[in-house]
C-alpha cells in the first residue's frame, strides 16, 4: 500500500502485466466537513447507551 500526500506532486509508474487496484480517499479534520452519517451513528450509539444504562438501573432497583 502506497499513500501520498495531495499537496506534493506523485506519480506512479505504469502497469506492464497484471492488474492495479487503486482506491482514492480523503481526510480532513476540518468539522465543517463532518459527514452526515457519521453525525447520525453517533446520535444512534449516544442512544442506544442510554437506554441501556436506564434499563440497568432499573434492573438494580427491581432486585433490591
Amino acid at each position: 500500500m502506497v499513500g501520498f500526500n495531495a499537496g506534493n506532486y506523485h506519480g506512479v509508474q505504469a502497469v506492464r502485466a497484471g492488474q492495479r487496484c487503486a482506491i482514492a480517499m480523503w481526510y480532513t479534520l476540518d468539522p465543517t466537513h463532518r459527514e452526515q452519517a457519521h453525525d447520525s451513528l453517533h446520535q444512534v450509539l449516544t442512544s442506544l447507551e442510554t437506554a441501556r444504562a436506564a434499563g440497568q438501573a432499573a434492573k438494580q432497583r427491581i432486585e433490591l
